[in-house]
């Protein structure tokens, strides 16, 4: 089976992803198990990581 997520994101840890809309970063975790994505922040690209 392919991971069909694999070619939107990119792993920041093992734990979290983050993907690039526009100007801003989206940071967010993935659980498999109960088949939900946490969004854990939203910000401008040169803030996010502050």
């Amino acid at each position: 089976m392919i991971n069909a997520l694999c070619c939107i994101f990119k792993e920041i840890s093992r734990e979290g992803y983050r993907i690039r809309v526009g100007d801003y970063r989206i940071l967010y975790v993935i659980d498999d198990k109960d088949n939900k994505i946490e969004i854990i922040s939203v910000a401008l690209r040169k803030e996010v990581y502050r």
